[in-house]
């Protein structure tokens, strides 16, 4: 019998699971009064909440791109400028891809 595992494991374009995280860690810090005044335990919130930050954005600049690759797609049919600025828009979408790439293998703190 073939089970599957319904479990969520979230991966580094699992951007809902990471923005519900990003909610719950400022519901977290709104919610405790001393928050600010312990550092051992707001550095590690703190921490996880910019490196959610930083993923979400970097997904919306992934999706941003890909949405203007595909229009300038679609234009390029009425002139080459268009073609150009879809190469330039392909160009900039793998350059950040690849940058995506090697922070998903190195991102551990070890690495």
């Amino acid at each position: 019998m073939l089970l599957i595992n319904s479990k969520r494991y979230g991966g580094i374009f699992d951007i809902p699971t990471k923005k519900q995280r990003l909610i719950d860690l400022d519901d977290q810090i709104n919610a405790d009064p001393n928050f600010w005044n312990n550092p051992k335990t707001s550095a590690p919130i703190l921490k996880e909440k910019k490196s959610l930050e930083s993923i979400i954005e970097r997904a919306n600049t992934l999706t941003g791109y890909r949405d203007d690759l595909e229009a300038a797609l679609e234009l390029s049919a009425e002139g080459e400028e268009f073609f150009e600025e879809a190469a330039n828009i392909l160009f900039q979408l793998e350059q950040l891809l690849s940058s995506v790439e090697v922070e998903s293998l190195l991102g551990e703190e070890l690495d």
